[in-house]
């Protein structure tokens, strides 16, 4: 007597034709992902060979100690040890520890770089060798079809050494305790741009050293779109012939004691100049005149003139722990404090 709970005979050959063919469906895909793995490698090998043919052809070349490629099946790692640049008869020559990228296959288009120092640079234009070190410097992109879509870089713990004084250097050291940037679609077809540097200091080759000072950017750049287009230079064109609008959401300064901040409304012309209004908040405004003259020497006359004349126009800021505050008019780079210039150009934007 047969069991009514046991399959039937066409059942079982019902769930053994579907349990084959789902081994070979994982089969010809695994098939099918190797062969996509490959394709790819042999593209970027590709693209690097004729990188370095460019290169040679120019009178430059590129070379590695050691360098290869891994990542199989997910992922396209390169990796280059001890690489070294020699630019020819423009006598510029460099050697950095090693770098790194690495895409992943199952998301074209995003790519993350890593970069191990130091670098050492050799141009006669600087005057010598400058050595940079760093404890990270990374690097993050997300392109497509639409061109870049979004990017993140940090680095920390940079020290820029030049190995004797320059005229092009006058600095002993240069060193930036961390900073990094983003960029990225802000939704309503615009795209943000922010931006920070902490305890950036330069120790100069004479004179007082500069004061650390820190910074903030965040700005956006109205209906933009949501990526650079396959052509940066046309979609920055097209932007700006519709209005270039941009909102400053955070624009800061930090140096000790003293602290700037602005936000606004700006727009960017043909002409590269930039135009609107910005309300700034100023604490410590009385230690300006000093901060001016130990990044700038001789300036202290100058930036006191500056201090009082744009004091009369600023009100306190309702506790603001001394802070004041100002609205300021943008016209083609040049700023005013009420009807009165300041000696400041706000510098065109090239592209």
């Amino acid at each position: 007597m047969t069991n009514p709970t046991e399959p039937s005979a066409r059942e079982r050959r019902r769930r053994h034709r579907g349990r084959r063919f789902l081994v070979w469906t994982v089969i010809v895909a695994a098939i099918l992902w190797c062969g996509y793995w490959y394709a790819a490698s042999r593209i970027a090998e590709a693209g690097i060979g004729r990188f370095t043919t460019a290169l040679a052809g120019s009178g430059r070349s590129v070379s590695c100690t050691e360098g290869g490629m891994s990542g199989f099946p997910l992922r396209l790692d390169l990796r280059c040890t001890d690489g070294r640049l020699d630019a020819g008869t423009d006598g510029i020559s460099a050697a950095l520890k090693g770098a790194s990228a690495s895409a992943l296959l199952y998301q074209p288009g995003y790519v993350e770089t890593a970069v191990t120092g130091p670098l050492a640079l050799n141009s006669p234009a600087l005057g010598g060798n400058v050595t940079a070190v760093w404890q990270e410097a990374t690097l993050k992109v997300d392109a497509g079809i639409s061109g870049l879509v979004s990017a993140i870089g940090n680095l920390s713990g940079f020290s820029l050494v030049p190995e004797v004084e320059t005229v092009t250097l006058p600095l002993k050291q240069l060193t930036l305790k961390s900073g990094s940037f983003r960029l990225g679609p802000a939704g309503n077809g615009d795209y943000r741009i922010d931006a920070n540097a902490t305890d950036l200091a330069m120790a100069r080759s004479t004179g007082p050293a500069f004061p650390p000072i820190s910074t903030e950017v965040s700005v956006v750049a109205a209906r933009f779109g949501s990526s650079t287009g396959l052509d940066p230079e046309k979609t920055l064109q097209n932007w700006v012939a519709a209005g270039g609008g941009i909102r400053v959401e955070n624009l800061a300064l930090h140096s000790g004691d003293i602290s700037l901040a602005a936000t606004g409304k700006l727009a960017l012309a043909p002409t590269g100049y930039l135009s609107g209004r910005l309300a700034l908040t100023v604490t410590g405004m009385e230690k300006l005149p000093d901060l001016a003259e130990a990044l700038k020497p001789g300036s202290r006359e100058k930036m006191t003139q500056v201090v009082g004349m744009v004091s009369s126009f600023m009100k306190p800021v309702d506790g603001g722990n001394g802070a004041r505050e100002i609205d300021l008019l943008v016209q083609n780079g040049v700023i005013f404090a009420g009807m009165f210039p300041l000696p400041f150009v706000i510098p065109p934007v090239r592209f």
